[in-house]
């Protein structure tokens, strides 16, 4: 009897065994770590990732920077959730990302992994660190329309500012030889 009961187990949909967990949404920066050696050049790339998705229906995205370091100067909506939106509220102010959108006109959310928005940061010509912070982020849900379970990975973004090699000045004194009559 023990024997049915764990093939059963096995082919019954739906049934997980004991122990067994779904993979939660998350939310997450890729890279986690962008580096912009301003010897390169002033700008960088990062995308703002959903992965393990499941009927995504809206979102509300809001994440800080530092803008004493950062300035963002590119937003492109990515493939994740690509049709069909509403959006009610964007706002790209010195040191804040906020947008909110929705699917309009569908009876459906999107499920998955991918890219909402790929991002373009510019150094301001200071060195230093800034985070990330997704606090206060939320996905949601079809039908309900309610918040999802969701991880959230903050990123960072450091700034390189190389220092110029000081010049050197060679400075040439004469020499003057002479007798002391």
């Amino acid at each position: 009897m023990f024997l049915l009961i764990g093939v059963l187990g096995c082919v019954l949909p739906g049934v997980q065994p004991v122990g067994a967990e779904e993979a939660l949404t998350r939310l997450f920066f890729d890279p986690a770590v962008l580096t912009i050696d301003t010897e390169l050049g002033t700008t960088g790339v990062v995308s703002l990732e959903v992965a393990d998705g499941v009927d995504l229906f809206a979102f509300d995205i809001q994440f800080s920077y530092d803008p004493e370091l950062l300035q963002i100067i590119g937003i492109e909506r990515g493939p994740f959730m690509p049709e069909a939106f509403f959006c009610v509220e964007q706002v790209n102010d010195p040191g804040l990302f906020h947008y909110s959108c929705t699917k309009f006109g569908v009876d459906y959310g999107d499920s998955g992994s991918g890219a909402l928005f790929v991002l373009t940061f510019e150094a301001l010509g200071v060195g230093g660190e800034s985070a990330l912070s997704l606090e206060g982020s939320e996905l949601y849900d079809w039908p309900d329309v309610l918040p999802v379970e969701l991880v959230l990975e903050d990123g960072t973004v450091e700034v390189l500012v190389s220092q110029p090699e000081p010049e050197v000045f060679w400075v040439y004194l004469p020499v003057v030889i002479g007798n002391r009559d």
